[in-house]
């Protein structure tokens, strides 16, 4: 649908009009699509003494005219790209009418807004496309209006309703725009497979994702928004003093001009996101998650709007790190390859933190995360994340490993040749007296891996660092990892070695977006109503007032259901098989329904974890819940001040140029 700023009667249009007041017929011939410039400023007397469109292009017959009341016709136009040998952006649309003398005119014309074009792409020669427009006009009587019926018009209701699928395939394929779309119930429940159907310009996209270092081909790379995407050094001023590819770009953010910034994937804001259901001429219930650079498609949010400050300005870009949030020596907490993530603090703590870096940083929010997600769920077109992107590290952790030396001094534990599986040379180590305990040694590098000539049977894990007293009570477990592990890979997409669970994944060059720690998202808080048994979810999009409150929040009607006859805290956990759609915030994603038949690899692919607990939510799942994580994995059983061995987060920002 053209976003208009200009729809009026020209002068010859009056002059009909006028005719018909007095009793003479209309008969409206044909439309036209122009591709002409408009400023956006044009006068409507300027515009009313228009004979022709400024650049017109293809003419198309009246496909229908209704009395919509005694002086207003609605016009059915439909405009089919059989003939388009040349795709264009419409801007202008002409309606042509004849009265008594038989004289052609221009009746009427609409112009768009310069910026919000509708787009007639060219016959690719195999399924034709349409787009199609309904128009009141002023017609001063319409008892006196016909059209003239032509192979280019379509008179019927019934060809009307069987253009309806044509007419959202072009819709589909028009440019700029790229989407999935799966079968649903008439209640929106998901079908089982995790597999959705590309559309737009998605459709027939090679989508391939890389394991270890191969060149794979990826088609939606390519295309807009993905080629618009792109890793940076952004400063702590929010300049971009280097790309991928520039001589000056260092993953680490530490030599030349990329010193003291962190690593962020420059993402456009300006774009929209649209999620909603809709049923086809069969009855069949779909559901659409679309990325477009207009408003054109139901329930669209604009990023661009959804980033605004409380200022009201509104960021060209965001920027979303491409790796867990780091606290550095400065305090500052950032993105960055060769650290371990900042963990086992809480939220707070990060948002206090990331506050150092300057104005417009925060740490990660759930739109952010969301708008992330949603152009990765776009690229896969599968639910099933560990399967495209990657299981990533997300098989490695909850168990400890028993010591079976006695040592003073020493970097060495030794275990069951049983468990050497378990570990490799570069690997994170922590050593204490049970998993999550790291009494002994934290945060230790694995340099090598051996068969012990001191124990039978043993293995030697030789670890960095200052040297510690072993003996048979030291456990060894492996915890979150240090970041960079993805920087040598070819593709933005995949995981850096097998999908074993044991390799960190990549994300459009981002580095365990889900699977290595919960990552705390602000703008979403939750609240335990023990009246009803459910957790309440508050939303927040200033970010000026995001907190551990619910003041400044907007409290949703949607809420998280728990279970009353669980002693466990109410706890209703389980995978997930239908999110809440929630009509005023589309882009956010919730569990509605969990359990019910759903698993690891059907309906969402994704697990969720809520008790009464809940406060503040953390996604995507961390390095030892296995089968569980997903972008859409969901823990909601933490309160605020949560700080633990597997929760982080991450440094967010976005600037105004």
């Amino acid at each position: 649908m053209l976003d208009i700023y200009k729809n009026l009667l020209t002068e010859k249009g009056r002059e009909l009009h006028a005719k018909s007041l007095a009793g003479e017929k209309i008969e409206f011939t044909r439309f036209q699509l122009g591709n002409g410039t408009y400023t956006g400023t044009e006068s409507a007397a300027t515009l009313e003494k228009m004979l022709t469109l400024k650049s017109g292009k293809d003419y198309f017959g009246i496909s229908k005219v209704e009395v919509a009341n005694e002086s207003t016709c609605r016009l059915s136009l439909i405009a089919t790209n059989k003939d388009v040998k040349e795709a264009y952006y419409v801007t202008e649309l002409g309606v042509y009418a004849k009265g008594g003398d038989g004289k052609e005119v221009l009746y009427s014309i609409m112009v768009t807004k310069p910026d919000k074009p509708d787009w007639m792409p060219a016959y690719n020669s195999e399924t034709p496309g349409s787009l199609k427009y309904y128009l009141y006009l002023s017609v001063g009587n319409a008892e006196n209006v016909s059209i003239t019926i032509t192979a280019g018009g379509v008179a019927s209701e019934e060809d009307l309703l069987a253009l309806e699928e044509r007419v959202q395939a072009l819709e589909e394929s028009s440019a700029a725009m790229v989407g999935i779309k799966r079968m649903c119930a008439d209640d929106g429940t998901p079908q089982s497979s995790t597999k959705w159907t590309r559309i737009g310009q998605a459709t027939g996209a090679t989508v391939e994702f890389a394991r270890g270092n191969e060149d794979v081909e990826n088609d939606l790379m390519n295309l807009w928004p993905y080629n618009k995407i792109r890793p940076c050094n952004l400063t702590m001023a929010g300049e971009a003093v280097a790309y991928l590819g520039d001589p000056d770009f260092d993953w680490y953010g530490k030599t030349g001009a990329a010193a003291g910034t962190s690593v962020m994937d420059e993402i456009p804001s300006d774009m929209y996101y649209s999620h909603y259901f809709a049923k086809d001429s069969t009855g069949q219930n779909w559901e659409y998650k679309i990325i477009a650079q207009t408003d054109r498609y139901p329930a669209s949010v604009s990023v661009k709007n959804l980033m605004q400050r409380a200022d009201g300005t509104k960021p060209d870009h965001f920027y979303f790190p491409c790796f867990l949030g780091y606290v550095d020596a400065a305090g500052h907490y950032i993105s960055v390859a060769g650290v371990i993530p900042t963990y086992n603090t809480s939220c707070t703590n990060y948002r206090n933190k990331v506050k150092t870096n300057g104005d417009n940083w925060q740490i990660i929010d759930v739109w952010a995360w969301e708008v992330f997600a949603a152009l990765l769920d776009i690229m896969s077109a599968d639910s099933n994340a560990r399967d495209t992107y990657g299981r990533g590290f997300s098989e490695s952790g909850g168990s400890a490993y028993a010591a079976l030396n006695t040592a003073t001094g020493t970097n060495t534990v030794t275990v069951k040749q049983a468990d050497a599986t378990k570990f490799a040379v570069g690997q994170i180590v922590n050593i204490g007296t049970a998993v999550w305990n790291a009494s002994i040694a934290q945060n230790r590098e694995i340099t090598e891996i051996k068969t012990s000539t001191a124990v039978d049977g043993g293995i030697d894990i030789v670890v960095d660092g200052d040297a510690f007293n072993v003996t048979p009570e030291a456990m060894i477990w492996r915890g979150c990892q240090r970041t960079g592990s993805t920087i040598e890979m070819a593709s933005p997409n995949g995981t850096c070695g097998p999908n074993d669970g044991l390799h960190s994944n990549r994300c459009l060059w981002v580095e365990d977006f889900f699977g290595m720690l919960h990552t705390g998202v602000d703008g979403l808080n939750l609240k335990f109503n023990e009246t009803d048994c459910v957790l309440e979810m508050y939303v927040c999009k200033d970010p000026s007032k995001y907190s551990d409150t619910y003041e400044g929040y907007t409290k949703l009607d949607q809420s998280l259901q728990l279970n009353p006859d669980n002693s466990n805290n109410f706890e209703l956990s389980g995978y997930i098989k239908k999110e809440h759609y929630i009509k005023d915030y589309p882009l956010l994603s919730m569990p509605e329904v969990v359990g019910g038949g759903a698993g690891s690899g059907s309906y969402e692919a994704a697990n969720c974890w809520k008790n009464k607990n809940g406060q503040r939510p953390f996604f995507g799942g961390t390095f030892n819940n296995g089968a569980n994580v997903s972008p859409r994995y969901r823990n909601c059983n933490n309160g605020f001040g949560n700080a633990n061995w597997n929760y982080g987060s991450r440094p967010l920002s976005d600037f105004v140029f």
